[in-house]
């Protein structure tokens, strides 16, 4: 009876110390297609572009070079948009106000007649996909901190 009740004890025991050691620290799994079902509901989101450039159509050629150049040297998204009969040069995709803000104040300094324009859609920029190492790496740093 005495080596019965020191197995149940110990039985109950041994599972109690299998605990992880993340210190409250959550670990998501989740498929990669839930993400990208969560991110293809939001369709119509509205936000923010700085606007840098309007000319009418002849200017099209002018509008693709400054796209190109914001786009290299400034490394923010750009966009040649047609609405007749004008062709506008609009930069970014910007949810928070504020942030659109601080663009147009850098682009300014190129195109001293950049504004903010509030735009129906943006587009919503790709989540980055962390590989297997990457999230041991970062459990690892947050066990430590």
């Amino acid at each position: 009876m005495k080596y019965l009740s020191f197995f149940l004890l110990f039985s109950i025991a041994v599972p109690l110390q299998a605990q992880t050691n993340f210190f409250g620290k959550i670990r998501l799994d989740e498929e990669k297609s839930i993400t990208n079902l969560l991110v293809a509901d939001v369709k119509n989101l509205e936000g923010y572009r700085v606007q840098i450039f309007t000319g009418n159509a002849s200017d099209r050629q002018k509008a693709e070079e400054i796209k190109e150049y914001v786009e290299t040297e400034l490394q923010i998204k750009t966009y040649v948009e047609y609405e007749a009969p004008l062709v506008k040069v609009r930069v970014g995709n910007f949810i928070d106000k504020l942030e659109a803000v601080a663009i147009r104040e850098r682009l300014k300094k190129k195109f001293s007649n950049a504004y903010l324009v509030k735009v129906k859609q943006i587009e919503i920029p790709e989540i980055k996909e962390v590989n297997e190492e990457e999230k041991i790496q970062q459990e690892e740093l947050e066990i430590f901190d």
